[in-house]
């Protein structure tokens, strides 16, 4: 460390010390921009993180909610649980397959 060489051999008792060059103050070579940008990132990632939990919890309630017309609220909560956003990807091919063998509507209008 600072010029030694790798690799010192010490004798029993021999007292040594380890030293490493000073941390260098990072805070004045920040540009304003570098500020700008972080600030804007995370701006937009707390916005994007709640539209995601938005949706997110939107659909396992659509899904819990279609589940009051057909077979248990729980089962299909528990699918868009653990199926993100299932309630807009899977639930319509679901409906569309009742459909094709029931005559009735699947949810009442």
């Amino acid at each position: 460390i600072n010029g030694s060489p790798t690799n010192q051999t010490f004798k029993d008792g021999e007292r040594f010390k380890v030293s490493a060059p000073a941390k260098e103050d990072t805070s004045s070579n920040q540009k304003l921009g570098d500020s700008v940008n972080s600030l804007f990132w995370m701006l937009f990632s707390g916005v994007a993180t709640f539209c995601s939990t938005f949706l997110y919890v939107l659909s396992i309630l659509v899904a819990y909610e279609f589940g009051n017309y057909f077979l248990h609220p729980l089962i299909w909560a528990i699918l868009a649980f653990f199926l993100p956003l299932y309630a807009f990807w899977g639930l319509p091919f679901v409906v569309f397959v009742i459909r094709l063998f029931k005559s009735t509507n699947v949810i009442p209008a």
